[in-house]
């Protein structure tokens, strides 16, 4: 079993907590818990460096987001098998957050600030927010927006909108609820804009040269992960709550925003 994984493929992960994570799965839990199988896991900087791996055979799996299999879906030699459950569901939705009674459409968000989550989620939500501008005719969030700004915990980027810091944000759903929760003043000063469907965020995929032994015990280590304490530990790094079977039609909503996505992308906006 030898896994490859895109390095910012997990929102509010840091770097470091990734590496740590990744380290017990294989350092660790693996060896200890399947003695005489090898494993290894290798960090990609980006998904062209995975197809590379995959097609020299230095890999034989990948936990990579939606996104990033369907951009390759063409060329990836991979056949998605699983997927990580965030919740009770293994979707994520975003909401665009802006300060009620100051901003009513987005129409009056020309040239003012926004902030977005860094990496998988931050790339389907802009993505998603960039269709939502073409359709109503706008630019693209990178030249409609004075600046967007990457952080690495969506909570903060709630909190900056709350403070007055940013004039939007964009964030996810889930997200969202937790802060407005632990403060209730946040729902009441600030206003879900827009929402968006929900969106399959990640896959495992295996792939399509592996011998038929070598997916039957990726699927189950996979499976085995979160059905101990120990496995949930790990996962709960990733905010990961367990791994349910892949199905296609769980990537339908993901396939209509990109190909939505494709069809204003040569307007040239």
């Amino acid at each position: 079993m030898k896994m490859g994984t895109i390095i910012d493929s997990f929102a509010g992960v840091s770097l470091e907590d990734t590496k740590i994570a990744i380290k017990l799965i294989f350092e660790t839990r693996f060896k200890k818990k399947y003695p005489r199988h090898q494993g290894d896991v290798f960090l990609f900087s980006d998904m062209h460096s995975v197809l590379d791996a995959i097609n020299k055979k230095k890999i034989n799996c990948v936990c990579i987001s939606t996104l990033d299999y369907l951009i390759t879906k063409e060329e990836n030699n991979l056949i998605p098998v699983r997927t990580a459950k965030l919740g009770e569901s293994a979707k994520s939705r975003f909401v665009f957050l802006v300060r009620k009674d100051e901003i009513e459409s987005i129409d009056k968000l020309m040239k003012k600030t926004l902030i977005i989550e860094r990496g998988t989620h931050g790339d389907v939500a802009t993505m998603w927010l960039n269709t939502l501008l073409f359709e109503r005719s706008l630019l693209e969030s990178s030249r409609y927006f004075k600046s967007v700004e990457r952080m690495e915990k969506g909570s903060l980027g709630v909190m900056k909108l709350f403070f007055g810091k940013v004039d939007s944000c964009l964030v996810q759903a889930s997200t969202y609820h937790i802060v407005k929760e632990l403060n209730p003043q946040i729902g009441t000063n600030l206003h879900v804009l827009f929402e968006s469907p929900d969106f399959l965020m990640g896959v495992l995929a295996v792939s399509k040269d592996i011998d038929e032994h070598t997916r039957k015990f990726i699927l189950l280590y996979s499976d085995e992960l979160a059905e101990d304490r120990e496995g949930e530990k790990i996962l709960s790094i990733f905010r990961v709550k367990g791994v349910s079977e892949f199905g296609p039609e769980a990537m339908e909503s993901i396939e209509n925003l990109y190909h939505k996505y494709l069809e204003f992308k040569p307007a040239g906006r």
